[in-house]
């Protein structure tokens, strides 16, 4: 019972209100569990990434080290090691419906779609509500496209009627956990090390270290140690592989301590890191309904609704997947996380 309820009555209806809603639970007790993904007042067949893979294994890492050291003089010491660490089995997760995919593109919701957004502007064809003031958002916002793009966090009512509704309209996202990530680290590590005792009638101890690190971090996402996180390309899962937002090609660092004769001390650290990767976006300009600004991963989702939308019109390449990126001079197809220029993701 609630202590101080009687003088509050909100507080005291508010306690009446859970007690009544308990004893009904009760009554009505669920022995499988609350029906939380599949009751339209809750989740409405919409997992959130909690739904547990089939195959699950045991996640495991492996480490490995080696490294030599060589005095210099009687203070002086060079060290040289490698660090290399492994990790099997990493958590991701990804959209087993694929909602908002190119490949589940529903031509009769698109058609209604823009039907609903020309008539909108008072215009029977796509030309005359471009002319009246149209863009890709008016479009989009009467259902061409998607309510969600694969994000563990995103919800997609069921049958909402958009025109990308996933491998099966009757579901929303259904966010699988798996283990098939995978994430390694290599490293060369310098340093350098001294300690001196009075080298000055004025200090007492003087002791310094500099460090030089070369390395690497790459993984099948950018956040390798998030509890769940998304993959790149909800159809591929392990497509991607590359630097995480973790990854510096370059640190160097320098610390050291002097100890004055009254036993005061001065230390001092300074370090410097080569840049973490950044996310790529590619300007894509077409005869479609407005210019698009988006992200490598909507690539064929644009080139659909560019060529679905009036196949009158003159188009332009909206870029293809594969397309050669600023940053990739031989046309390969880059890895998910990052290049060296920057993170780029694909849907």
């Amino acid at each position: 019972m609630c202590r101080h309820c009687s003088g509050n009555p909100s507080a005291l209806a508010a306690q009446q209100a859970y007690q009544q809603a308990n004893a009904v639970s009760t009554q009505n007790f669920n022995p499988k569990g609350l029906p939380g993904l599949i009751d339209p007042n809750v989740d409405d067949f919409n997992s959130f990434g909690g739904l547990l893979g089939p195959n699950f294994k045991t996640p495991y890492s492996t480490q490995v080290n080696l490294g030599v050291q060589q005095q210099l003089g009687k203070t002086l010491f060079v060290s040289v090691d490698y660090a290399h660490n492994t990790n099997i089995h990493n958590i991701l997760v990804h959209d087993l419906n694929l909602v908002g995919a190119a490949k589940t593109l529903d031509t009769v919701a698109a058609a209604a779609a823009i039907s609903t957004t020309n008539q909108q502007f008072g215009c029977d064809s796509v030309d005359c509500a471009i002319a009246s003031g149209a863009t890709i958002k008016n479009y989009a916002a009467n259902g061409l496209g998607s309510p969600a793009s694969g994000l563990a966090a995103q919800f997609a009512a069921p049958n909402s009627g958009f025109a990308f509704p996933g491998l099966n309209p009757n579901f929303g996202q259904m966010g699988a956990i798996t283990t098939t990530g995978r994430s390694n680290y290599h490293a060369v590590q310098f340093r350098v090390r001294q300690q001196v005792t009075s080298p000055t009638s004025a200090i007492r101890g003087l002791s310094w270290q500099a460090g030089y690190n070369l390395s690497r971090f790459n993984a099948m996402s950018s956040d390798q140690d998030a509890s769940l996180v998304n993959v790149a390309d909800n159809a591929n899962p392990t497509g991607y592989y590359g630097p995480t937002n973790l990854d510096r090609t370059h640190m160097f660092s320098f610390a050291g301590t002097v100890t004055l004769p009254t036993s005061f001390q001065v230390t001092f650290l300074s370090r410097i890191n080569s840049r973490l990767p950044a996310t790529l976006t590619l300007p894509i300009t077409c005869n479609c309904p407005a210019s698009i600004e988006a992200q490598p991963e909507n690539l064929r989702l644009q080139q659909q609704i560019c060529r679905f939308v009036d196949s009158g019109w003159k188009r332009t390449r909206c870029g293809q997947p594969g397309d050669r990126r600023p940053d990739d001079s031989s046309g390969r197809r880059r890895s998910h996380a990052a290049t060296r220029s920057g993170r780029t993701s694909g849907t």
